[in-house]
């Protein structure tokens, strides 16, 4: 049904912009049509419409939820370049994930993990904020989809809890050296 609006849109005399292409790319990806996801991203792109934080999430999350990782960790490597995401995976040591969906969070702890290795990111003890800790009432919000990745894709990379703060934990210099040797 969004498909259908949004393809209806121009014969009405209504102007795409991003933000018609977001809530349809949006949809798609919830809709598990990735394909159509990613062709909208490149005819907006096509037709001159700079993608947008909105847009890169929508296209992550739908990534993410295919299981597309390599795609969307070099979709999120392109939005940093473009200057979308360059706070969070550039704050080394600290990366701040209040506003990311599960998705994002993931992605971006991905690429950052996968430079470390690589050796394109000096290693480094990494402090990864996730929201809902000391300053918040109710349960971590993203922690625990976080350090279920860490757990799962990265063994050896030891979490260290943070007392007192369930949205915020490090992975310590030593953890990380280690992880990285055992390669």
């Amino acid at each position: 049904k969004a498909l259908e609006l949004f393809y209806s849109m121009e014969g009405r005399g209504v102007k795409r912009d991003v933000i018609s292409y977001n809530a349809t790319i949006s949809a798609c990806g919830a809709a598990k049509q990735v394909g159509k996801a990613l062709d909208l991203f490149t005819s907006m792109k096509n037709r001159g419409i700079n993608p947008d934080t909105y847009t890169f999430n929508a296209v992550i999350e739908a990534l993410d939820g295919s299981g597309n990782y390599e795609k969307a960790m070099a979709l999120m490597v392109d939005a940093r370049n473009r200057g979308v995401y360059a706070n969070a995976l550039n704050e080394a040591p600290k990366f701040d994930l209040h506003r990311c969906s599960g998705s994002v969070a993931r992605t971006l702890m991905r690429v950052v993990l996968s430079e470390i290795r690589s050796g394109e990111r000096d290693p480094t003890e990494i402090i990864v904020v996730t929201g809902q800790g000391t300053h918040s009432s109710g349960p971590a919000v993203l922690s625990d989809k976080v350090r279920s990745l860490i757990h799962d894709d990265y063994p050896g990379l030891e979490i260290t809890e943070v007392p007192g703060n369930q949205g915020r934990f490090v992975l310590e210099l030593e953890s990380v050296l280690k992880w990285i040797d055992r390669g």
